[in-house]
């Protein structure tokens, strides 16, 4: 089995690729750096840098899921990094603190955003 393959089989909760915009303050930077999610769960998501990240960091999120849906801010942990052949690092982030209410907050964004979308010809 390859480590992608068991990696996804360890995640409790489906990854959904979805691009939210995000703030990402990490604790021994002075600037924040503005980005766009790859993907996203309840536990955490896959962001991408020009500077890379080290497994371990401490970062402080914010998401704008949405004008309906609202805003989400909690504390995240790098639990891995890959640097990408077009000199981007592509890191995952944990999320460490988030509340009830967050969680629900996502919950309702998945459910609104992620139903594919039927069209009709006339």
């Amino acid at each position: 089995m390859n480590t992608q393959t068991q990696q996804q089989e360890a995640r409790r909760h489906r990854r959904h690729r979805v691009a939210v915009c995000a703030w990402l303050d990490f604790h021994h930077e002075k600037t924040t750096r503005g980005t766009v999610s790859e993907d996203l769960s309840l536990e955490g998501a896959r962001f991408s840098s020009m500077r890379p990240v080290n497994v371990g960091d401490g970062v402080l999120i914010r998401m704008q899921l949405g004008r309906t849906v609202g805003a989400i801010e909690c504390k995240g942990r790098v639990c891995w990094t890959a640097s990408q052949p077009n000199r981007l690092h592509t890191f995952g982030v944990r999320f460490v603190d988030l509340s009830e209410d967050e969680r629900g907050t996502l919950s309702t964004y998945f459910d609104g955003n992620l139903h594919p979308r039927v069209c009709a010809a006339v």
